[in-house]
């Protein structure tokens, strides 16, 4: 060890700039090849032989002997099923004095990587992509990223789900990308912990992507972050809060003209009433109550007037809805409903109750015509068997592995009635879930 770099780990006043020190000491001692390389393969979370030759075209002809030489070093370890990634601690400090002394390079490296990852199929791969994508800060990524989520979201990803947001919150934490993505990625954050019931960690990022949007002037983000924030304080059973943030949510929605958003917020509303334990002894809120669903339901029957198309499920009590109404209604809690089977209803249909404590269910299939199967939203393992008998709503927990052969079932006497694509669908649904 040289007097000069015992001299500069002795002034360096942190742990990080020790680690730095030394680790910059160690990349002066490679071949210039090889610390190019070290420097490249940094910028993904893996590499692999085909990555690093993406990465530096340059090295054409010697790219298998620099990946090779590159494993070698005390700081590479193995990614299982991928190859390799520098050591993690390692990364962060390469990455954090590129980013500072060679940005354009840093970003020629990222554009790179995106390109080489938007060819491939995997989740991981897109995860990677969308990475890079959000780093180079092209004007698509928000948009990619809102998609990507949703997409995930309606095929019950969490997994993938919770893996891209750990992801793109090292880009958070490094502090390398602009304010309304970081809020993106907090409201994503939110919503995928919530999925998983993971409550006040969503709580958390969900304020934090509330400080993002009001620092934007973001009106529609800061609404959709407080209906969501009243989500949670409505699934806390925390009536009186969840009702103050969502009669924020709104009056933003209402100022910002997003009539399918007031809707929802509106029924929100409207099932917060419900669950108020003195809801019967106050006639004031009845009404209110009753204005709540009708004015929600008038929203969404203009949407489906001017779309022609919808999709959406509400659970409204019948003596609160006008005649005649175009939407799927389903047995709430112990008031009396308008009861419809779902045995009439396609396959792929997208189709949601609300369970009292678990919040909000989707319709995995029909199991008789009586019975239906459905999974919580929040959290992937919860499966129902729901029954709508007389005026009542029947919730049955059963266990992931009964849900599974009640689900091969279905698709077996699909198959036997050669009915194609409903059997194509709940295929799908069956490798997302159990696969």
């Amino acid at each position: 060890m040289t007097h000069d770099l015992i001299s500069q780990l002795t002034a360096a006043k942190t742990d990080v700039e020790r680690s730095w020190i030394v680790t910059q000491e160690l990349l002066n001692t490679l071949a210039p090849d090889l610390s190019t390389a070290v420097w490249a393969v940094a910028v993904p979370h893996w590499f692999n032989a085909e990555i690093l030759a993406a990465l530096c075209p340059q090295f054409q002809g010697t790219t298998a002997q620099l990946y090779t030489e590159l494993q070698k070093l005390s700081f590479v370890e193995v990614f299982p099923e991928h190859g390799h990634n520098i050591h993690q601690l390692t990364r962060k400090l390469i990455l954090k004095a590129l980013w500072s002394s060679n940005r354009d390079e840093f970003l020629t490296l990222s554009a790179r990587a995106n390109e080489y990852f938007f060819q491939q199929y995997q989740p991981s791969d897109k995860i990677e992509w969308l990475y890079h994508l959000i780093t180079i800060d092209t004007a698509d990524a928000n948009n990619e990223l809102e998609s990507l989520m949703q997409a995930w979201t309606e095929d019950f990803r969490y997994t993938e789900m919770e893996y891209l947001i750990q992801t793109l919150l090292e880009l958070v934490e490094s502090n390398r990308i602009t304010t309304v993505t970081k809020a993106t990625i907090y409201y994503w954050a939110g919503n995928t912990k919530f999925r998983v019931a993971q409550v006040p960690v969503a709580g958390e990022y969900y304020r934090q992507a509330l400080q993002c949007y009001h620092k934007l002037g973001d009106r529609l983000g800061v609404a959709n972050t407080l209906k969501a924030i009243g989500d949670i304080l409505n699934f806390l059973n925390l009536y009186q809060q969840a009702l103050e943030y969502y009669e924020q949510a709104l009056a933003l929605y209402s100022e910002v003209s997003d009539p399918v958003k007031e809707a929802n917020t509106r029924k929100a509303i409207g099932d917060v009433l419900q669950s108020l334990p003195t809801l019967k002894a106050i006639g004031d809120v009845l009404k209110f109550l009753k204005l709540s669903y009708q004015q929600a339901w008038q929203l969404y029957h203009e949407i489906v007037n001017r779309l022609r198309k919808a999709n959406t499920l509400i659970k409204v009590p019948d003596e609160l809805l006008p005649e005649y109404s175009e939407t799927h209604i389903m047995p709430h809690q112990n008031i009396k409903t308008a009861s419809v089977s779902t045995k009439f209803l396609p396959e792929n249909s997208k189709t949601y109750i609300h369970h009292p404590k678990y919040g909000l269910l989707q319709r995995i299939c029909t199991v008789n015509e009586q019975e239906d199967l459905f999974i919580s939203l929040y959290a992937k393992s919860l499966f129902f068997l729901v029954t709508a008998k007389d005026m009542d709503t029947i919730y049955q927990p059963i266990a992931s592995n009964e849900a599974k052969k009640l689900l091969e079932t279905r698709l077996l006497n699909l198959r036997q009635n050669q009915r194609s694509p409903e059997y194509d669908q709940l295929q799908s649904v069956w490798q997302r879930t159990f696969s």
